[in-house]
């Protein structure tokens, strides 16, 4: 009979250290999938920085094509500006005399193109801030919601890490409560 139950307790302990192995394989294996998909999330993660990113530079490049669009219509109009205030010298210059009430003339529909010209380079100004602002809104909603999926991503990685840790720190505490129940029962 003592036999019997030495042979049964050496099994017993046989597959207690198998079970043990098992077990640390398991924690190895759990251990690399969570590896594995914390990689994987920081991989996409990223990806997502990284067309974010394609994104804002597309979305700079167009702006600054505008701007330069915008720069190259505005110096147009400068320089229409100035050939009219010049062409508007040269014509007071030349102008003495009785015909003061064509020179009036004249100068009127002068004034009302340089107001007209002074017009449009406020209006390209005013378009190029709007745009500018508008591509600043876009940069800047593009941001936060980036900086709320890394949040959310942060904390999801977080909480699954604790709960990862917690599982393991629950098994190694069975696992010890096992061996103890083994060290106990055999010498009963």
């Amino acid at each position: 009979m003592h036999a019997e139950v030495t042979a049964k307790t050496a099994t017993i302990e046989e597959r207690e250290t198998k079970l043990a192995e098992m077990k640390g394989e398991l924690e190895g294996l759990q251990n690399e999938v969570a590896d594995a998909e914390a990689q994987e999330e920081y991989d996409a993660l990223l990806k997502s920085i990284e067309e974010e990113e394609r994104e804002c530079n597309e979305l700079e490049a167009t702006l600054a094509q505008r701007q330069r669009d915008l720069k190259a219509r505005e110096q147009v109009l400068t320089e229409a500006l100035e050939q009219l205030r010049s062409q508007r010298r040269s014509t007071s210059r030349l102008s003495d005399g009785p015909s003061g009430s064509d020179d009036g003339e004249c100068l009127q529909e002068e004034d009302e193109t340089e107001r007209d010209i002074r017009m449009s380079e406020l209006r390209l100004k005013l378009e190029s801030q709007k745009m500018e602002l508008a591509v600043q809104k876009e940069l800047r909603v593009k941001n936060e919601r980036l900086i709320k999926d890394l949040e959310d991503r942060i904390q999801y990685t977080t909480h699954k890490h604790i709960v990862f840790v917690f599982v393991r720190s629950l098994r190694r505490m069975d696992s010890q409560q096992e061996q103890i129940l083994a060290e106990v029962v055999p010498s009963m």
